[in-house]
């Protein structure tokens, strides 16, 4: 299914984050950026959590402004 116009997926890094918990977790993270609106995003957050079985999933806005040349 293509939801996105366009990304690019980044060299995966090992990441660490506690929960409300106070549980570590220390996983691998594959950084990807994407050019998509938020509803777009929505749709990929959740199919990536339920992919990956994750509890959580970030994202983070870069910027408003994107120029494609």
């Amino acid at each position: 299914m293509r939801i996105s116009t366009g990304m690019t997926v980044l060299m995966p890094t090992k990441g660490k984050w506690r929960n409300l918990n106070n549980i570590l977790y220390d996983e691998r993270m594959i950084p990807v950026r994407i050019s998509c609106t938020r509803e777009q995003l929505m749709q990929i957050l959740n199919m990536t959590k339920k992919f990956y079985d994750q509890e959580k999933v970030l994202a983070i806005k870069i910027s408003e402004e994107v120029i494609l040349f």
